[in-house]
Protein backbone atom coordinates (compact mmCIF):
# COMPACT_ATOMS: atom_id res chain seq x y z
CA UNK A 1 0.00 0.00 0.00
CA UNK A 2 1.28 3.44 -0.96
CA UNK A 3 2.27 5.95 1.70
CA UNK A 4 -0.03 9.00 1.92
CA UNK A 5 1.41 12.27 0.64
CA UNK A 6 2.97 14.40 3.41
CA UNK A 7 0.39 17.14 2.81
CA UNK A 8 -2.39 14.60 3.31
CA UNK A 9 -0.77 13.63 6.61
CA UNK A 10 -0.80 17.28 7.73
CA UNK A 11 -4.43 17.64 6.69
CA UNK A 12 -5.38 14.47 8.55
CA UNK A 13 -3.70 15.89 11.69
CA UNK A 14 -5.78 19.10 11.40
CA UNK A 15 -2.75 21.23 10.49
CA UNK A 16 -3.82 24.20 8.39
CA UNK A 17 -1.31 25.38 5.83
CA UNK A 18 -0.94 27.50 2.70
CA UNK A 19 1.29 27.15 -0.32
CA UNK A 20 1.34 30.10 -2.69
CA UNK A 21 3.27 30.44 -5.91
CA UNK A 22 5.34 33.57 -6.39
CA UNK A 23 6.22 34.80 -9.86
CA UNK A 24 9.85 33.71 -10.41
CA UNK A 25 10.20 33.47 -6.64
CA UNK A 26 9.32 29.88 -5.87
CA UNK A 27 6.72 29.28 -3.19
CA UNK A 28 5.59 31.05 -0.05
CA UNK A 29 4.47 28.66 2.67
CA UNK A 30 2.67 29.24 5.93
CA UNK A 31 1.20 27.39 8.85
CA UNK A 32 -2.05 29.06 9.79
CA UNK A 33 -4.30 28.27 12.72
CA UNK A 34 -7.83 29.52 12.02
CA UNK A 35 -8.48 29.77 15.75
CA UNK A 36 -5.37 31.53 17.00
CA UNK A 37 -4.05 33.04 13.75
CA UNK A 38 -0.78 32.92 11.81
CA UNK A 39 1.94 30.68 13.20
CA UNK A 40 4.96 30.61 10.87
CA UNK A 41 5.92 31.30 7.28
CA UNK A 42 8.78 30.89 4.89
CA UNK A 43 9.92 30.59 1.30
CA UNK A 44 11.05 27.66 -0.83
CA UNK A 45 12.49 27.42 -4.32
CA UNK A 46 10.73 24.15 -5.24
CA UNK A 47 7.46 22.47 -4.37
CA UNK A 48 9.34 19.62 -2.67
CA UNK A 49 11.19 22.14 -0.50
CA UNK A 50 7.87 23.81 0.33
CA UNK A 51 6.38 20.49 1.45
CA UNK A 52 9.49 19.69 3.52
CA UNK A 53 9.31 23.15 5.18
CA UNK A 54 5.66 22.59 6.11
CA UNK A 55 6.29 19.12 7.52
CA UNK A 56 9.36 20.19 9.52
CA UNK A 57 7.74 23.32 10.93
CA UNK A 58 4.42 21.63 11.66
CA UNK A 59 6.27 19.26 13.98
CA UNK A 60 7.78 22.24 15.81
CA UNK A 61 4.50 24.14 16.14
CA UNK A 62 1.90 21.38 16.50
CA UNK A 63 2.04 21.07 20.29
CA UNK A 64 1.94 24.85 20.68
CA UNK A 65 -1.05 25.10 18.32
CA UNK A 66 -3.06 22.54 20.27
CA UNK A 67 -2.24 24.24 23.57
CA UNK A 68 -3.38 27.62 22.25
CA UNK A 69 -6.61 26.07 21.00
CA UNK A 70 -7.31 24.67 24.45
CA UNK A 71 -6.75 28.09 25.98
CA UNK A 72 -8.88 29.98 23.44
CA UNK A 73 -12.11 28.19 22.55
CA UNK A 74 -13.33 28.84 19.03
CA UNK A 75 -16.34 31.04 18.57
CA UNK A 76 -17.94 32.28 15.39
CA UNK A 77 -16.49 35.77 15.84
CA UNK A 78 -12.90 34.99 16.85
CA UNK A 79 -12.53 32.62 13.90
CA UNK A 80 -12.32 35.73 11.69
CA UNK A 81 -9.73 37.64 13.68
CA UNK A 82 -6.05 37.15 14.32
CA UNK A 83 -4.53 37.25 17.80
Amino acid sequence: MAQPHPLQNLYDRDVHFKIETVWDGGFEVALVDPVTGYMAGGNAKTFDEAVRWLVDNAEKHLADMHEKRRQKPRTFFNSFTRS
